[in-house]
């Protein structure tokens, strides 16, 4: 039987993120900053959102091909 994958980055560190990215000027400094493609804040910030528990959860629903993640944008501080 194989291991469920478990989230690489602590919950404390993705909620540091998901704080730090409602304020940030650029998502892609960002995510530099902290070592994580772009693309994982948003995913992390949908998972929020949807009131998800943990990062590789396999029970996500299925996208259906909208760009929802894109339209997420910084305020510029």
């Amino acid at each position: 039987m194989a291991k469920r994958r478990v989230g690489k980055y602590p919950e404390a560190f993705r909620q540091m993120a998901l704080e730090r990215l409602k304020s940030c000027a650029s998502v892609t400094a960002l995510a530099e900053e902290l070592g994580v493609h772009r693309t994982v804040l948003y995913h992390w910030q949908r998972q929020m959102e949807s009131g998800e528990e943990g990062a590789g959860s396999r029970n996500s629903p299925v996208r259906d091909g909208s760009p929802q993640h894109k339209s997420v944008r910084c305020s510029g501080t």
